[in-house]
């Protein structure tokens, strides 16, 4: 139920970052994602989400501004238009959730109607989250759709779209000792003096599907409840499964695509750095000139500086781990077959 505003103070890399709600079902929620990052409240906080219930007679005032706008990202659940002269995104979800961000200032104001349990989700993660990418990219920290796990500050991602195994595959190299730093979202930072690209941990909840949970025993437990109301997958915490230690950066090392091949053996083959930054480039959104050109940029120089990997991932979960364990550890062959 809308209650009292509860604020909650975290810190991501040195970005200081407040989050007010009214709602304590939705507090818990993003408490639960950010719970690696919370801090003490700082004296001024450099990012700011202000989410606020509004009555439903007021749902006529959520209108697309009226400067002209072009979209950015667009969902079955959301849609995301920019104003270049506002320098304002601006996120809406049917007639029930509309956002507000202005990046530069890190300000974002979220209203909602309702405060149905469905909602939860909705608003702790495609609400939170793409307003959360565009004012750390504005900071020099740039979004990548991939997991991330690390071994000796050498670290492995896994990029690629919903279903791609991206979860199952990082949770079983958690499972083989190597560090976390996230599971469906990671932050890229160029450093100029080496010309590598390290990778900011995102340790937020792993997304575990009934498919991955019957591959990894200790999951067999998830398969029979249903995730929480709203929520597409059962939220996990990979500290809870594994002993895995949570890092908070890496320099990266290696990136893999994997892909669901549904075969019994696993193929890992070399890919053009150039069709690799393709599959990444829709990882931008094409707002601000300057900051999605830094974007871009810094894709440009993972995909320049490390070795870039198709996986076609069959069931042979535990080979893959291994193969992938060597690739990290030595230069790969151009076509190694698991």
């Amino acid at each position: 139920m809308i209650g009292s505003r509860l604020t909650r103070h975290y810190s991501f890399h040195g970005v200081a970052i407040e989050v007010t709600t009214d709602w304590a079902a939705l507090t818990s929620a993003i408490d639960s994602r950010l719970r690696w990052l919370a801090r003490a409240p700082a004296p001024r906080a450099d990012v700011r989400f202000d989410f606020r219930r509004i009555p439903s007679t007021e749902r006529q005032s959520f209108k697309r501004p009226e400067n002209p706008t072009r979209p950015v990202y667009e969902s079955s659940l959301v849609s995301a238009v920019y104003s270049e002269t506002r320098d304002e995104l601006s996120i809406g979800s049917d007639d029930r959730v509309w956002v507000r961000c202005s990046p530069a200032e890190g300000a974002t104001s979220v209203s909602y109607v309702a405060d149905e349990p469905n909602d939860v989700w909705l608003l702790s993660h495609g609400m939170f989250t793409l307003p959360l990418l565009e004012v750390l990219k504005r900071r020099g920290m740039y979004s990548l759709h991939a997991a991330a796990v690390a071994l000796d500050h050498r670290s492995i991602l896994l990029a690629g779209p919903s279903g791609a195994g991206k979860s199952t595959l990082a949770l079983a190299l958690a499972r083989a000792q190597f560090d976390f730093l996230g599971d469906d979202m990671v932050f890229l930072h160029a450093t100029a003096d080496s010309g590598g690209v390290t990778v900011l941990a995102f340790p937020d909840e792993v997304d575990v599907t009934d498919e991955t949970a019957r591959l990894l025993p200790e999951l067999a437990r998830l398969v029979d409840p249903a995730p929480p109301a709203g929520y597409p997958k059962r939220p996990v915490r990979v500290e809870d499964i594994y002993a895995a230690r949570v890092v908070p950066s890496s320099r990266a090392s290696l990136l893999v695509f994997p892909r669901i091949a549904g075969t019994e053996r696993s193929v890992l083959e070399s890919l053009d750095p150039g069709e690799a930054l393709l599959d990444l480039a829709p990882n931008i959104l094409l707002t601000e000139r300057c900051s999605s050109q830094a974007h871009l940029d810094t894709l440009a120089a993972l995909v320049r500086t490390v070795p870039c990997h198709r996986l076609h991932m069959g069931r042979d979960l535990e080979e893959v781990v291994g193969c992938l364990r060597a690739c990290l550890q030595s230069t790969p062959r151009s076509v190694a077959t698991v």
